[in-house]
């Protein structure tokens, strides 16, 4: 769940973080939660798919330069999120959504086999989820696009 948090927060561009202090104990194990969830490597993956969107919009074509933009934007992000902000800014979300018992009790599941199990494959049903998600929503957008234009007709909201 910690990667979820991180990748979304990478996504969205970073996050205003609560000005109330976190208690040290807190935020040490919640950064050992995102250790053990092993979010910054889910941010790293995430970066790697923000690096092939650069490429499609830059427009490159050409094998040797869609390579180098994707490697230029990868190094880019790579060190954003190095440098440790992102992590300073999730952890008074963590603090303001879950106690510390919580969190403790995440790293806890988190290093059973079953939590591991759960980190292992979570990206895999993710990916698996959204080519679903995108199958059907192809099946379906013409009946819903049909259903929604007949009920506007129908209130007279478009002709």
């Amino acid at each position: 769940m910690a990667w979820v948090l991180a990748t979304l927060a990478t996504y969205a561009g970073g996050v205003v973080a609560d000005e109330q202090a976190v208690p040290s104990e807190l935020e040490a194990d919640i950064e050992r939660l995102m250790e053990v969830t092993k979010a910054a490597d889910m941010g790293r993956q995430f970066g790697d798919l923000m690096a092939q969107q650069m490429v499609q919009l830059t427009g490159v074509d050409t094998p040797e330069s869609v390579a180098r933009c994707r490697d230029i934007a990868a190094e880019t992000i790579t060190e954003l999120l190095s440098d440790g902000s992102l992590l300073d800014e999730l952890v008074p979300i963590y603090a303001r959504h879950f106690t510390h018992q919580d969190v403790r009790n995440m790293i806890a599941f988190y290093e059973t086999p079953l939590g591991r199990k759960m980190l292992e494959v979570t990206p895999r049903i993710m990916q698996e989820s959204m080519q679903l998600g995108q199958q059907w929503a192809l099946r379906v957008m013409p009946g819903v696009q049909e259903k929604v234009t007949a009920r506007l007709k129908a209130e007279g909201l478009i002709d």
